[in-house]
């Protein structure tokens, strides 16, 4: 799908699912779990790109040390 299909401000299940990679069973349970905002509809449920992405920013972890330095490969063939 294209990057310009996700300019809007809400999605659908199954919209949500691929913005995020995100099953539909795991958007679900992080909206039981009171994790994931959501409006709903009547029975249809629409999910907020500010929840969405707030959902990864809860989600994200810092790098605990700094990574190592590459070491130089030697590419002679002696």
């Amino acid at each position: 799908m294209s990057k310009q299909k996700f300019e809007k401000q809400y999605f659908t299940e199954a919209e949500a699912g691929i913005y995020t990679g995100l099953s539909r069973e795991t958007l679900r349970l992080k909206r039981q779990a009171g994790t994931l905002g959501y409006c709903r509809f009547g029975r249809k449920v629409m999910y907020a790109r500010r929840h969405l992405d707030a959902l990864f920013i809860a989600h994200e972890k810092a790098a605990e040390r700094e990574p190592r330095p590459l070491r130089a490969i030697n590419h002679s063939l002696n």
